[in-house]
């Protein structure tokens, strides 16, 4: 208990001297720095609105030149269940041809989020059982694994505007909680 006393007694004459000079008991007081004031970032002279930021991404080839027309769908023009303008950019990507084909199949998948019937239950079940197939093939087949980080690609520019956002939107909060079987994956025959 002496010691812990003495202790004490030594820390509170450190913490006293503390701000003294020593001599005389004057108190130093710091002088503050120097505030620096950083130069104005120039604004952007290109792009005043997303938009125009897209259109120049669009035309520098950074992203590929997607469809934003009002339709849920979009153009397909050849009926095969994907965008024309996601054909084209599947088509762009380094992948064998069928690494191109299990992305199409994903493509399908998601652009069929956007003609189903939300309050139908079967169209809902079809359309996850589809999107869930497609992600467990590319992910489950070795040499696919390679092409997953298109993915994210594929539903970001499949949901390029606000209604096919929100339509995506709704199908995901319609499915929360609801689970899909596996027994009947089969990845060989996905492409027929």
């Amino acid at each position: 208990m002496v010691k812990v006393k003495m202790f004490g007694a030594a820390l509170l004459g450190l913490l006293a001297s503390c701000g003294s000079s020593g001599s005389g008991g004057e108190v130093v007081t710091p002088v503050p720095s120097p505030t620096v004031t950083p130069s104005p970032t120039p604004s952007p002279t290109k792009a005043a609105t997303v938009e125009d930021a897209l259109k120049a991404a669009q035309s520098a080839g950074t992203i590929p030149t997607l469809d934003y027309s009002d339709t849920l769908l979009g153009t397909d023009s050849n009926a095969n269940g994907v965008r024309d303008d996601i054909d084209k950019y599947i088509a762009s990507l380094p992948v064998s041809v069928s690494e191109a084909d299990f992305l199409k199949r994903k493509a399908k998948a998601l652009n069929r989020i956007l003609s189903i019937d939300l309050a139908n239950a079967d169209d809902l079940r079809g359309a996850d059982s589809l999107l869930f197939h497609s992600t467990m093939c590319i992910a489950s087949v070795p040499n696919l694994k390679s092409i997953s980080r298109y993915e994210d690609q594929l539903v970001a520019y499949t949901f390029n505007t606000r209604a096919r956002f929100d339509k995506y939107d709704q199908f995901n909060r319609r499915l929360d909680g609801t689970t899909i079987g596996t027994e009947d994956l089969d990845c060989n025959s996905y492409l027929r």
